[in-house]
């Protein structure tokens, strides 16, 4: 059995998601995240940026 490995909830993750949706902004696109985890929500919102980076629920299964 192969399991996936979870990525570590640091300041780097949070740095690579920050870079992620400025080169996404600059394309005039945006950056949606999924199912997201409780601890990176809190560490996106301890750095500040929780507003840069768009959530979505489950009832939006619609999306293109």
């Amino acid at each position: 059995m192969v399991t996936a490995r979870r990525p570590a909830l640091d300041v780097e993750a949070v740095d690579e998601l920050c870079r992620l949706a400025l080169h996404a902004a600059r394309l005039g696109c945006r950056v949606l995240l999924v199912d997201v985890d409780p601890a990176l929500r809190d560490l996106l919102e301890l750095a500040g940026v929780g507003q840069l980076l768009l959530e979505a629920h489950h009832e939006s299964e619609d999306l293109p």
